[in-house]
């Protein structure tokens, strides 16, 4: 399966709840439903990607540059060998599944608070 960086996934979650609180606190407008609905098209795309079976992980590699010597002629011999770790955050397959109904959550929510601040202005 494939598994996206951790990074990329922290900021989406950043940038989801920060826009869900700033639109929360600012009056009714324009440009927090802008941020409502960008917040929740995010929330939504987690969701649909975490409860797919994708992963989340922060992937490492290390090269190592080591110089041999042959012990039949002296000489150096340059090798170069890589390792690669991974970090898991959430994990791929059916195990992580159960997190996109969190963000599935969190999109609701935030349907709900925009449909609040419509209901708040065009009853006033």
């Amino acid at each position: 399966m494939a598994i996206i960086e951790t990074g990329v996934f922290v900021f989406m979650i950043m940038f989801s709840f920060g826009f869900m609180v700033w639109a929360t606190f600012r009056s009714s407008g324009m440009f927090t439903h802008i941020l409502r609905l960008t917040s929740i098209a995010m929330f939504f795309g987690m969701a649909l990607f975490v409860s797919s079976g994708y992963g989340v992980a922060a992937t490492h590699a290390e090269t190592i540059h080591e110089n041999l010597i042959d012990p039949t002629t002296g000489a150096l011999i340059p090798t170069v060998s890589t390792i690669t770790s991974q970090d898991v955050l959430i994990p791929e397959g059916d195990e992580g599944a159960w997190m996109g109904w969190i963000f599935l959550g969190f999109a609701l929510v935030n349907m709900a608070l925009m449909v609040q601040d419509i209901w708040k202005v065009s009853w006033k």
